[in-house]
């Protein structure tokens, strides 16, 4: 579309996808920069973590992950068909659950500090409540402090097999003093980002606009709300860890992309998943996508924006959409969408309110009051304003732009670039 190197503005919500399509492909919404990421992760040397369902067309084949999942795995076995992580320390094999300092203790401390006296999260101290709702082996049912959290001995241990699954989610809050989230609990090293991204999802944005009449009690838009927790997760730094104690070392720079490559499959790998959610909902909704080509017109649009493709062949008796809760429930998802490029204009800008200069990636606001100021600032305002006067007094504009999240990855960039032209790498896919 002509206008998709322009700052796209939209009157209406058929036309919000310009908005979407520009930022992803590499327009001018406010401000995407050049050249898309996403292409160059699916040729990478991780082991070609989908196989090829066309070497020609350079498409990917949705394998073992269900149709709903819009994350993709490091890496693939080819032997196994195992899919594999990469260690969250860094080096391939090795994460951060596997070190001596494991296991309850590093739950116990995470939310210690979350809500201690050690500003773990650059706000003020606050107590909320989690309510673990599991029915499996070694899980309690019931509601505790968590600024006295105890745990359920070997409860991270437990099998992961259970008769109920529970994710991280915000309960509305009415109440000026009520915050609570559900919670599975799981023994891996992600705990260090999902404890601030929780807390400061649900806790620390409701408690800092409660203070707003009730209509005004919500994220700017739907995109702020789902960014504010991972704007912080991502301050969760190699130099974190090593101050609180749970990495006796900080790598060198050069240890740096696994972790970036890590990051760059929840977060760019991400984005053409969450763009066509509502792309197609959209056009259902428009009635340019007709009954009949419900699914041809989902695969159509995955083809198109992430490169997969079936794996076997299917027909309008399927209905692969179904497959993904939002779709199913009638729940927008743009949201997330906007989230991911959000998340990482809050982090920049809280960076740059701590002081901090270096590689944006290895940027922690740890203990600064003045982030702290700055984000306590942007929450407080809840939906009081325009969501665009609410960004710019965070970020300096009031445009979404995706140039921090470029800069954020720029050693990845770099090193897939080379990767790529060394083995010939072709990047793309041909959409039919």
């Amino acid at each position: 579309m002509a206008n998709k190197r322009e700052i796209v503005g939209f009157p209406d919500l058929a036309n919000a996808d310009l908005l979407i399509d520009a930022t992803y492909q590499g327009g001018r919404a406010g401000n995407s920069g050049d050249d898309p990421l996403n292409p160059l992760l699916k040729v990478s040397l991780m082991g070609g973590f989908r196989y090829r369902g066309s070497l020609d067309a350079l498409k990917l084949v949705v394998l073992t992950t269900t149709m709903s999942d819009p994350d993709w795995p490091d890496e693939i076995d080819r032997e196994t068909g195992i899919f594999t992580y990469y260690g969250d320390n860094k080096k391939p094999g090795r994460a951060l659950h596997e070190t001596p300092r494991n296991g309850n203790k590093i739950l116990k401390q995470l939310f210690d500090m979350a809500h201690g006296t050690a500003p773990c999260l650059p706000l003020t101290r606050s107590v909320s409540t989690v309510n673990c709702v599991m029915a499996g082996a070694g899980w309690r049912r019931g509601t505790t402090t968590m600024a006295s959290l105890t745990m359920v001995e070997s409860a991270p241990e437990a099998p992961l097999t259970m008769t109920s699954r529970c994710r991280v989610a915000p309960s509305g809050v009415l109440q000026r003093w009520a915050s609570r989230s559900l919670w599975s609990w799981r023994r891996r090293a992600r705990w260090k980002s999902s404890c601030p991204r929780c807390t400061g999802l649900n806790g620390r944005y409701q408690r800092a606009y409660k203070g707003q009449p009730f209509m005004f009690r919500g994220g700017a838009d739907d995109g702020f709300h789902e960014a504010i927790g991972d704007s912080i997760a991502l301050a969760v730094t190699p130099d974190y860890l090593k101050e609180i104690g749970l990495i006796d070392t900080v790598p060198p720079a050069e240890a740096d992309i696994p972790l970036q490559l890590r990051t760059a499959l929840d977060k760019i790998a991400f984005l053409p998943f969450a763009l066509l959610i509502d792309k197609w909902r959209w056009q259902v909704f428009s009635g340019q996508i007709k009954p009949a080509d419900y699914n041809k017109a989902w695969w159509a649009l995955r083809e198109q924006y992430q490169g997969v493709a079936p794996p076997v062949a299917r027909s309008e008796a399927d209905f692969d959409p179904g497959a993904k809760y939002h779709i199913a429930g009638n729940v927008p998802y743009a949201r997330y969408f906007l989230a991911a490029i959000y998340q990482f204009q809050f982090y920049k800008a809280m960076c740059a309110a701590s002081g901090y200069q270096g590689a944006l990636n290895r940027c922690t606001f740890y203990g600064s009051r003045a982030a702290g100021d700055k984000l306590k600032t942007m929450l407080e305002a809840g939906q009081s304003q325009p969501a665009q006067a609410t960004l710019k007094e965070m970020t300096g504009t009031d445009h979404l732009d995706a140039e921090p999240m470029q800069e954020y990855f720029r050693p990845l960039y770099v090193w897939l670039k080379q990767q790529n032209e060394i083995n010939h790498a072709q990047t793309g896919w041909k959409s039919e």
